[in-house]
């Protein structure tokens, strides 16, 4: 891997001196082994001549077994170094006489050796030589040579060797280095001009004009690149034309969108019934989702491109699919279709991945299918086609009973700009893009889409996607309370795909269902049970094959005992809804549903004929509820000291709020340049940091303090209602640690201290933990009364407190912010959007929607300088106002009504937790005398305590004003008039 990695001319090098170093090595090798032999054959010369001169002079010795001479004789060959032993034997093979070097030690040369005439043995040579006398063979001569000096040879061979590959191989690399550049130079240059051939530039000259094969090679890329330089005007001709007609798609599609959602704003700001503002809402809601799809689907060049980015969030399939149900609703109704969706279980999951995508390829479908289907039925099926641990495969189709298609059509579906019907008096319409956007988008996410047709038969669409599981559930699920677990209902309905949509939903809230066809089906089912109470749930469709609808309800609630009417449900087709209701309303229905029917739809009415309160007990809010999860909370930050810098003070009141219901101490800074002070003089754990506010704003602030090193780890936290696209990299690019939107989420409120504040001690949490009452309150115009006490901890006491505030402080607003924005000029404006922005954020908090969201529009027209849209939009924001307005005056006056009736307590004053007030005033008085800015938060939380003892009202207020001077000594003396005023003591 590492070679096929090198370039062309380090290949080139390599192979040039490596083919040099073998060559020298195989030379020397060669070298080496003739030098061997050679050297081995005239040792070997050497000993035969000792040999014959030793044998012939050892001739007398064995004749007259004169052992001393014959030893003599051997020991002769001593001036020969190499010659380690010689032995003498008789004629019978015995040793007569032997030499043997002093300090040799080798024992084993006679009993190994003396087999072998001549030859090698070990490290030696080794020569036997026959003692003759007289033709006659009278003893042997057996001599051992070292091959020291053989080996010796060969090692000075070895390292002339090395010296000269050691002089050879540089020189060798060096004249690669110099002759590859004939073959490599060439194809460096056309390696050069194919990377700018591939990058678009076809004028690249290949300067190579060999007449080699490398030569060739480079005459054909510049005919190439003059081909592909034609091809590329073609193309972008062809480019240039697609692009003029998607920017005059464009035009065409925004110019009618624009008017439909300005036009849509306007109505919903006028009074209209609660259907029409919903109908109104939706097509808001719609129009928007089209015009966010049509920026893509027109920017058809941006997806061939591969620049569509996909997101990874979580979302809950059956909210995509409700809402595609409630955007084709009235086209369905008009065309007299039956628009079905069947959904598996796991439709209730959370999912992660790109939901808006996946509605997109949805809608496009649907849409398509409703197109060519005159009559019939268009059925919506999610099927689970296999599950794991934390992810699941998930199989979509689309069928309907249209028209069809033949195996030509079908071939080039897919294609853009391709149409099914191509022909000049078409019937259907179209870009012919959705199909090509759908099979794309489907590719992105890692499936595949594909269709079955048959002509006047219809069309299925399909295409199978897989989601990881979210972490955890942040949507409420669409599951009943214990008491109507298994509830058993009855189905009615003739159409099969309507049954089986029904039957599915039901299964996923846990009912226990039973489905006919027929209404004599469903009365005969009904005697069957012998027990007509055990279907409670009546669902009949208006539509049946035998029976009218309201015949069968009356027939079916006669055989029920008196007493044990089941709650009846009826279907009704859309553009038929407000006719049919009204012959249900005689008969005793207890709901009507216009179809197509999502289960959200269902749930919401099955639990509403039963009396279940939906919002509150079925839909809790995604914000951070009680319990285990929030002591989880109380364990984590409990204890922390938080600065929160916000300069409204009902903003102030509600985060701090929060911020005590788990324990944590809140110190309250009003802008910018008061919390550098504070921080000067304390140390805090966190700063909750708005961003709009008088003074220093809190980009500033942030600024200043990471201008300082002592400051660089204190986690600063953005809290506020700038939540537009790019606010939250403009709260990060100023230093800050993360971004909170407004109105407060106390789950992304506390998952961002959670993440960010580790608190020094926790042994103020339960001086610090404020655990509001909940009380009961009553709807008010204009406000989600539970969504503003779920985001106070149930803190009704604090809810009423707020909006009492709110009503004093902002119900004249309006007019202040007309007289700005009309006077000549602009100048005033920036006044005008900052009176604004304080309205939404407190807005947000006491769950304003309304008003918040018209608030949201009037800042965000007020910063474009548009003088039309801010007309528009201050006229919705004071519509908004005025009722949330008339709404608070009227409970007002309900609440007034009802203190004046019942009994009361001295001015509540009996009623107070004198123990643990003496203990918070104790501790107060204590942090007073040392001036310590713990004892703001020590305040607001007295406050709380006392909030509604008319004694302690001005006393307090006294209080707060010396607070706000941070006179720490007359706050401690006006503490001390108080505890006189409630008879409250304590010991020093």
């Amino acid at each position: 891997m590492v070679w096929q990695n090198l370039s062309v001319r380090r290949k080139l090098i390599w192979i040039m001196t490596i083919v040099n170093g073998i060559t020298i090595l195989l030379g020397g090798a060669g070298f080496l082994l003739s030098d061997f032999i050679m050297e081995r054959r005239e040792m070997g010369e050497v000993m035969e001549v000792h040999a014959e001169i030793i044998a012939m002079n050892c001739r007398a010795a064995l004749m007259f077994n004169d052992k001393e001479t014959a030893k003599s004789i051997l020991s002769s060959l001593e001036v020969v170094s190499d010659i380690q032993d010689v032995l003498l034997f008789d004629v019978n093979g015995n040793l007569f006489a032997n030499y043997k070097r002093p300090g040799h030690k080798d024992e084993h040369f006679l009993e190994n050796s003396k087999e072998v005439d001549f030859g090698l043995w070990n490290d030696y040579i080794i020569m036997k030589q026959p003692v003759i006398l007289d033709g006659e063979q009278i003893g042997t001569l057996m001599i051992h040579a070292l091959l020291k000096e053989v080996y010796e040879e060969g090692l000075r061979a070895v390292l002339l060797i090395a010296l000269v590959l050691a002089i050879v191989l540089p020189v060798s690399v060096i004249l690669a280095f110099k002759m590859q550049r004939v073959i490599s130079q060439p194809v460096e240059a056309l390696r050069r001009a194919a990377m700018e051939i591939g990058q678009g530039n076809f004028a690249t000259d290949v300067a190579v004009y060999s007449q080699d094969e490398i030569g060739e090679l480079a005459e054909a890329f510049r005919a190439m690149s003059k081909d592909l330089a034609e091809q590329r005007a073609d193309l972008e001709r062809a480019n240039q034309a697609k692009s003029d007609f998607l920017a005059n798609m464009s035009h065409e599609i925004r110019t009618p969108m624009n008017a439909l959602v300005g036009l849509t704003d306007l109505a919903l700001q006028t009074e209209t019934s609660l259907r029409t503002k919903d109908y109104l809402s939706k097509i808001a809601y719609s129009s928007r989702s089209l015009l966010r799809i049509i920026n893509d689907i027109l920017d058809f060049s941006k997806i061939e491109a591969g620049k569509l980015e996909l997101e990874h969030s979580p979302f809950l399939l059956r909210e995509v699919l409700d809402h595609l149900l409630d955007l084709f609703r009235v086209q369905a109704g008009e065309k007299n279709i039956e628009l079905i969706m069947i959904m598996a279980k796991e439709c209730r999951l959370e999912l992660l991945g790109d939901s808006l995508r996946l509605e997109q390829i949805l809608m496009n479908l649907i849409a398509n299918a409703l197109k060519f289907t005159e009559q019939g039925e268009v059925e919506v099926k999610v099927e689970l086609l296999s599950s794991e641990t934390r992810k699941v495969a998930l199989k979509f189709s689309v069928r309907d009973s249209g028209i069809g298609m033949d195996d030509q059509q079908v071939s080039k579906l897919f294609a853009p700009f391709a149409q099914g019907d191509t022909s000049t008096t078409r019937k259907y319409g179209g870009t012919g893009l959705g199909l090509s956007i759908c099979q794309r988008l489907v590719g992105l996410m890692g499936g595949e889409l594909w269709v079955e047709s048959k002509v006047g038969v219809g069309s299925q669409f399909s295409f199978v996607l897989s989601f990881d599981l979210a972490d955890s559930t942040v949507h409420a699920p669409l599951l009943p309370p214990d008491e109507m677990h298994g509830l058993k209902c009855l189905v009615v309905a003739a159409h099969h795909g309507v049954r089986q949509g029904l039957l599915k939903n039901f299964e996923m809230f846990g009912f226990s269902v039973t489905g006919v066809a027929s209404g004599d089906e469903g009365l005969q089912i009904i005697r069957e049970t012998g027990m007509p109470q055990a279907f409670l749930l009546l669902v009949v469709d208006w539509r049946m094959s035998d029976m009218d609808a309201m015949e069968f309800m009356q027939k079916a609630v006669a055989l029920y005992p008196r007493g044990t009417t089941p709650k009846r449900i009826l279907l009704t087709p859309f553009h038929r809804e407000k006719e049919i209701i009204t012959l249900a309303n005689r008969v005793g229905v207890d709901a009507c549903l216009a179809k197509p029917i999502h289960c959200s739809m269902l749930f919401d009415t099955v639990m509403t004929v039963f009396g279940k309160d939906v919002a509150k007990v079925y839909r809790p809010a995604t914000d951070l509820g009680g319990g285990e999860e929030l002591q989880e909370v109380i364990s984590r930050i409990g204890g922390a000291e938080i600065l929160l810098v916000e300069d409204n003070a009902i903003n102030q009141q509600v985060a701090r709020e929060i911020l005590e219901g788990v324990g944590v101490q809140v110190t309250v800074a009003n802008h910018g340049e008061e919390a550098l002070a504070l921080l000067a003089g304390h140390a805090f754990d966190a700063v909750l940091m708005d961003i709009q506010m008088p003074v220093m704003d809190g980009y500033t602030a942030t600024r200043q303090l990471r201008g300082q090193a002592c400051y660089q780890e204190l986690p600063i936290i953005a809290m506020t209602a700038h939540a537009m696209t790019g606010d939250r990299e403009k709260s990060l690019a100023a230093g800050m640690n993360d971004h909170v939107a407004k109105p407060i989420v106390r789950r992304e409120l506390f998952k961002a201290l959670i993440k960010w504040v580790q608190p020094r001690s926790q042994a103020a949490i339960q001086t610090a933990l404020v655990t509001p009452q909940e009380e009961a309150m009553e709807k008010i115009a204009g406000i989600q009364v539970e969504t503003g006490l779920a985001r106070l901890n149930g803190n009704s006491k604090l809810f009423r407190s707020l909006l009492l505030e709110f009503w004093r402080d902002y119900a004249q607003i309006t007019p202040q912010i007309r007289l700005l924005l009309d006077q000549r000029g602009k100048e005033k404006w920036p006044t005008a959007a900052r009176m604004v922005h304080t309205v939404r954020g407190i807005a947000g908090n006491i769950a304003a929607l309304e008003v918040f969201e018209s608030a949201g529009e009037l800042e965000r027209e007020i910063g474009r300088l548009d003088v039309g849209g801010v007309a528009l939009a201050m006229n919705r924001f004071d519509l908004a106002l005025q009722e949330v307005m008339e709404g608070i005056a009227t409970w007002k006056a309900k609440e007034e009504r009802r203190e004046e009736e019942e009994p009361s307590v001295e001015n509540g004053v009996d009623t107070l937790d004198r123990p643990a007030l003496a203990a918070l005033m104790q501790e107060l008085e204590g942090l007073l005398q040392q001036a310590n800015v713990k004892s703001l938060s020590r305040f607001a939380l007295l406050q709380e305590k006392l909030l509604g003892i008319k004694q302690a009202e001005e006393v307090l207020y006294k209080m707060a004003l010396a607070l706000e001077r941070y006179d720490f000594s007359t706050s401690r003396t006006v503490l001390l008039e108080l505890a006189q005023t409630l008879d409250i003591t304590w010991t020093n």
